[in-house]
């Protein structure tokens, strides 16, 4: 449950730093200097986000553990509040995972999708 909070909360800033014109809002699929990363080096900085994210919360009860879910969830639910039907139809450049299929096609939109941790 916990790393799935923490997706929740990455996804909602990459949409709101693509919503907000940022080229690359996921920020995993390139170095600083713009050289694309290997799959490998992704997937070790996202174990080491999650890693060091499971250390900092290890120690907390469970209530405070639901409390960052709701936190969670309650920023995802403003971004949807917040977006157009536009915006919520806009693929997001450089999302994990394989390209997403358009809203069409899917009856949902692919920044929905990442935000409510459905897709």
């Amino acid at each position: 449950m916990t790393s799935r909070r923490l997706r929740e909360h990455n996804f909602v800033r990459m949409v709101r730093r693509h919503v907000e014109g940022d080229p690359n809002p996921v920020g995993l699929r390139t170095n600083a200097d713009g050289t694309p990363r290997t799959m490998e080096q992704i997937m070790a900085t996202v174990h080491e986000m999650t890693e060091s994210w499971v250390i900092q919360h290890q120690d907390k009860a469970l209530p405070a553990v639901v409390a960052l879910g709701q936190k969670a969830r309650a920023e995802t639910l403003a971004l949807l509040a917040e977006l157009t039907d536009e915006q919520l139809a806009e693929k997001l450049p450089g999302a994990p995972g394989p390209t997403a299929p358009s809203a069409a096609s899917s009856r949902r939109t692919p920044c929905t999708a990442a935000c409510t941790g459905a897709g």
